[in-house]
């Protein structure tokens, strides 16, 4: 029989291994946030309710502290895994520490920043062109042709996947190339000469902002042509729909892959870059009618969000 003394040191010995493993854990799993903005903390909600343990946090764009600065106290946590919220972060990562797994999220076509390379996981904050289309086709059941305007440089591999997936939908993709914003009135004049029954408006700087959804609007009206968004914002403009992500989910899928990288249950290269889970339907109802569009019941059910008078 153990004595009591014995029992103690034994039990004292396991409480101190105890706090030397959560001290390690903490060590070794490191969040690193491009700056202080609403919908990275959104993001931050999702990972801490999901990561499944200790971590230290780290925000770049500080006022006291430059960025490199910041990577250096991030160095002197010797991190065994690292995760990144938006592309300034993912990019200061990559850059900084090539040799410790990196996992990302809320970046936009993560393939313009090279983040499709060994060692790095993570969620695009583009919604899959396949959601988007697959909506589209119960929306609009009878539409063949569908829009484009797009940077190539930003977006191309992107255009190339959205064509493959675009053929079992029986669409026609019709492209135009832009360099910059100079050049997108030209292209949809060049809209205006074609005719397409659908214009999808991609997450592209160059495309999805205030000044070009005027522009685009005024098109949408006077054709007759809806258009497929890239955020609920847009809807409510005038858009006919979007189909996009919570960002506190993008934060919860981002600690599902840190969960397993960081246990060894799986490598970070089985997981590659994924698309946004649970994207929800918006529809602008006032949009659908001007346009003439009639959206069923059964769609509807299935929308988070409705625009209607």
């Amino acid at each position: 029989m153990l004595s009591l003394k014995f029992k103690q040191i034994i039990v004292s010995l396991l409480l101190l291994l105890l706090i030397f493993a959560t001290q390690a854990w903490a060590q070794e799993a490191v969040v690193v946030i491009g700056q202080d903005l609403k919908v990275y903390a959104r993001a931050m909600e999702g990972f801490k309710e999901g990561f499944n343990f200790p971590f230290k946090e780290f925000t770049l764009s500080s006022a006291t502290q430059s960025d490199d600065e910041i990577l250096d106290e991030v160095a002197l946590v010797s991190p065994k895994l690292i995760c990144a919220v938006g592309p300034k972060a993912a990019q200061a990562v990559k850059i900084k520490f090539p040799d410790i797994p990196l996992v990302f999220t809320l970046v936009s076509n993560p393939y313009q920043y090279n983040l499709n390379d060994k060692n790095i996981s993570g969620i695009s904050l583009d919604v899959s062109p396949e959601d988007q289309f697959s909506y589209l086709r119960k929306i609009l059941p009878q539409a063949t042709t569908l829009g484009v305007i797009y940077n190539a440089e930003r977006n191309e591999n992107m255009i190339i996947e959205a064509e493959e997936i675009i053929k079992k939908y029986g669409f026609k993709l019709v492209k135009k190339v832009v360099e910059d914003k100079s050049g997108v009135p030209d292209a949809i004049d060049f809209f205006e000469s074609q005719k397409v029954d659908a214009f999808w408006i991609i997450t592209d700087p160059v495309v999805a902002n205030s000044v070009v959804l005027e522009r685009l609007l005024l098109y949408s009206f006077s054709n007759k042509v809806p258009l497929v968004c890239p955020a609920a914002i847009f809807v409510k403009k005038g858009g006919l729909f979007s189909v996009s992500v919570s960002y506190k989910k993008l934060g919860e899928q981002m600690a599902d892959i840190a969960n397993k990288v960081f246990l060894g249950v799986k490598r970070i290269e089985d997981f590659g870059i994924l698309w946004p889970e649970n994207a929800r339907l918006t529809i602008n109802m006032n949009t659908a009618n001007k346009l003439g569009i009639t959206v069923s019941d059964e769609v509807l059910a299935t929308a988070g969000k409705v625009f209607s008078d």
